[in-house]
């Protein structure tokens, strides 16, 4: 399934670039925020999932958290979402997760009305991407994301991990791509799992480089 899962990403995000360089979307009206890179995206790769059948296994959390929010309720107090409940989050941009337990309409609605929220199924993250927009490599913007995407392969078990970024500057691709590399280590296991993806606003280049 993972070989499938990252297809779909591969030709989503060749899709978004394509999208972002179209004439009807000339670069001057775009937003230099990451929502405007992840959302359209997120569209796409949602698209491609529902032509494969594939959403019925996965679902695609923007904002992730590992551990379920404060302010996330449910009905039943003894469910195990409440035993792992944090005031400091993780946050990941987007995440590909998978349910150990099914979900359906009788199970998460249940006793009058009471509901139950994503954690109460326990959500495995497959895939965990962060985003940046217009963006220009500096390294303390790029070690926060590339750190919490070594906790989600570490301590939750993330398959896959993504550094997603369109850029005006070409030469930011190699340089990013080098300091991921410093940050990751030595370790091959887990630079097997880091993909970079990368899409220039100068030029109509949106492709997934391996940090292998």
């Amino acid at each position: 399934m993972i070989r499938i899962i990252e297809s779909h990403i591969v030709k989503a995000w060749k899709y978004t670039g394509n999208e972002f360089a179209c004439a009807q979307n000339p670069k001057c009206v775009f937003w230099t925020e990451q929502a405007s890179l992840k959302y359209p995206f997120y569209f796409n790769l949602r698209r491609y999932f529902e032509k494969s059948g594939i959403s019925q296994k996965i679902a695609l959390v923007s904002e992730y958290n590992p551990n379920t929010p404060a302010n996330a309720r449910c009905g039943d107090k003894r469910c195990p979402c409440n035993m792992h409940r944090y005031k400091k989050q993780l946050h990941i941009d987007l995440c590909l997760v998978e349910f150990k337990e099914k979900t359906n309409r009788s199970n998460i609605e249940y006793d009058r009305g009471k509901y139950r929220n994503m954690w109460c199924f326990k959500p495995r993250p497959i895939v965990a991407m962060e985003f940046k927009y217009n963006y220009k490599f500096e390294k303390w913007l790029l070690e926060e994301d590339v750190k919490k995407l070594l906790i989600m392969e570490r301590v939750y078990g993330a398959q896959l991990l993504y550094i997603c970024f369109a850029t005006y500057e070409r030469s930011d691709i190699a340089r990013s791509l080098k300091y991921i590399k410093q940050v990751i280590g030595p370790k091959t296991s887990i630079k097997e799992k880091f993909r970079l993806a990368i899409g220039t606003l100068e030029k109509k280049d949106w492709r997934i480089i391996p940090v292998i």
